[in-house]
């Protein structure tokens, strides 16, 4: 067991010194799987019982996975990778060693190396990791004013995505917005991004475009409003002349209604009187 150990430290140490391989860039989906490429010369596949693997986040002493003695050793794995890794077992002896991981986290992202014991020994493959995420799909708000609109545009993903408005379809001069952004606990960016418009304007339409680089992801709503949409709600100046009117009418129903109802009473209480 000691031997063991101390041969993994060994892989650790030397695999700090390299930076001289050519280190491989993945751009992977949050919660999905990914999967690491590393590879090597079988000589004599009877030798695979000497074969080592270790793959380690790079720079860092803690092992995402790894294979010796003919089986996979997790003993030193760190924690954060348990039941997440796996090796193609049936594709070693035609030399692939790479590293699945499941259910990918952001926590996943930098980089990795993998080191390989065996004759000839390869050297070290180094593979970079981003893990990114799509944007769902933005949910819109409307905040209605006197005489002015708010929209606004809310949504999550990863990394920060930019936002703008547009008037119309003419996306070549964005439109003065608030944007803002946060972290959320699973490390998603919620980024919302705000509007305010004059309801005396002509009816128009205002196009929202939210970019996502990292996975060319592109998500574009256009609204169309009008007059009607954003100044015929029963609290705006224009409509206080119509309530106005309704309640009058309805208070002379009830004045009416009133006056029938006690002279009615009235010639009640005097036919009393008279027997």
């Amino acid at each position: 067991m000691k031997f063991r150990l101390s041969l993994v430290v060994l892989w650790m140490q030397f695999g700090v010194g390299v930076e001289s391989a050519v280190e491989n860039a993945i751009t992977a989906i949050y919660g999905q799987f990914v999967v690491l490429g590393c590879s090597f010369t079988v000589s004599n596949k009877s030798s695979l019982e000497k074969l080592y693997i270790t793959w380690q986040r790079k720079k860092a002493e803690n092992v995402v996975h790894s294979y010796y003695y003919g089986e996979d050793q997790l003993q030193y794995q760190d924690p954060r990778y348990a039941g997440r890794t796996s090796l193609f077992l049936e594709e070693l002896k035609n030399g692939n060693a790479s590293l699945k991981i499941q259910k990918l986290t952001f926590q996943d992202s930098g980089s990795y190396e993998c080191h390989i014991d065996y004759k000839p020994k390869p050297d070290p493959s180094f593979v970079s990791v981003n893990v990114v995420a799509h944007y769902e799909e933005p949910i819109l708000e409307i905040t209605q004013k006197l005489s002015s609109c708010i929209l606004s545009f809310k949504s999550h993903g990863y990394p920060k995505a930019n936002a703008s408005w547009y008037k119309g379809d003419n996306l070549n001069h964005s439109l003065s917005s608030n944007y803002s952004s946060y972290t959320s606990e699973d490390g998603f960016y919620w980024v919302q991004s705000k509007m305010e418009i004059n309801v005396t304007e002509k009816p128009s339409s205002y196009t929202f475009v939210l970019r996502n680089p990292a996975l060319n992801q592109t998500i574009s709503r256009t609204l169309h409003l009008n007059s009607e949409s954003t100044t015929g709600t029963p609290h705006t100046p224009s409509n206080y002349p119509l309530i106005a009117s309704c309640i009058i009418m309805m208070l002379l129903m009830i004045f009416v209604l009133f006056c029938s109802y006690s002279s009615t009473q009235l010639k009640k209480l005097e036919m009393l009187m008279v027997n």
